[in-house]
């Protein structure tokens, strides 16, 4: 997967998924400052996607390869939407903290799956989101 420098208002416009649109209204809502960027590539299982990712991370593999990533990003897979939070807490990713809260969603490690955002109870969306919010912040005021 790579960044690409595509409009992702463009992207939302020629998909036509009021979904995914709604999603990326609501991340962005609690993610006020953070500029989304559309990334494309192969994913993990050999599928060709387009997510549309916030805030950066960098970090090392185990294999000691430095990987390039978004913290949240957002997709339309086949036959539902993914949210992929990278970001973490005392327990692990905070997606999967928050899963019991959230509503009817799949859980993989960083990853909510559902079928439509209605299944979503969205209060507790924005809470996972603005904790996500104070770690990127946090990491843009860091000191090096």
């Amino acid at each position: 997967m790579n960044t690409t420098d595509e409009d992702i208002a463009a992207y939302l416009a020629v998909a036509e998924d009021e979904e995914l649109d709604e999603l990326n209204r609501l991340v962005a809502e609690h993610l006020p400052d953070i500029t989304p960027v559309l990334w494309r590539g192969t994913f993990w299982g050999g599928s060709e996607q387009a997510i549309i990712g916030y805030g950066h991370l960098t970090y090392t593999r185990s294999d000691k390869k430095t990987v390039e990533w978004f913290m949240v990003g957002l997709a339309r897979q086949k036959s539902h939407l993914s949210l992929y939070i990278s970001a973490r807490g005392a327990r692990g990713y905070l997606a999967n903290e928050y899963a019991p809260k959230l509503g009817k969603v799949k859980v993989g490690a960083g990853r909510l799956s559902f079928a439509k955002l209605g299944d979503i109870n969205q209060e507790e969306l924005g809470k996972l989101l603005d904790a996500v919010h104070t770690q990127l912040v946090a990491r843009e005021h860091r000191p090096d």
